[in-house]
């Protein structure tokens, strides 16, 4: 698709840097576009079916277990957004987590936190990850200003 002859450009990156006397840490994170890969690691939990053998009707059963497998998988979801949006870091290598490996993921945090990254750091890591993959007040109102803008100069 384009707009204006122009394609669309992937969303920008946000950045959080670290300070540290030996060195300021930069982490980086873009946006995950494409969820493929996550959908054939985790696919969604299904409900249970019941059929009703009189009627032949298929009746859906939400249950504990399966809100219990939802939250997990929103939560794996989550953690792989977070591990693939910070994979544009610049020189990161995890010794605990594979990507291909989903029951890796949940160790991103005590990875960071082992690599003497305070929970106040960790926190501005995810959060960046949460700016990258979502449009913020901040970002609708600059680029609509930017748009008005445009059109004002254009009149």
């Amino acid at each position: 698709m384009k707009i204006n002859g122009k394609k669309i450009d992937k969303p920008s990156a946000e950045i959080c840097v670290i300070p540290r006397e030996t060195g300021d840490i930069v982490f980086k994170a873009e946006a995950v576009l494409d969820f493929t890969e996550f959908d054939k690691l985790c696919p969604e939990p299904e409900m249970k079916r019941q059929k009703n053998v009189k009627t032949g009707s298929v009746k859906m059963i939400k249950g504990k277990d399966y809100e219990q497998l939802v939250e997990e998988h929103a939560t794996a979801r989550m953690n792989y957004m977070i591990i693939k949006s910070l994979e544009s870091t610049d020189g990161l290598e995890w010794d605990n987590i594979d990507i291909s490996k989903p029951e890796t993921w949940s160790n991103y945090e005590d990875e960071l936190q082992e690599s003497g990254l305070s929970m106040a750091e960790i926190n501005m890591i995810v959060n960046i990850v949460l700016v990258a993959n979502s449009l913020d007040d901040r970002k609708y109102k600059e680029a609509r200003e930017r748009f008005l803008a445009s059109q004002s100069k254009k009149a």
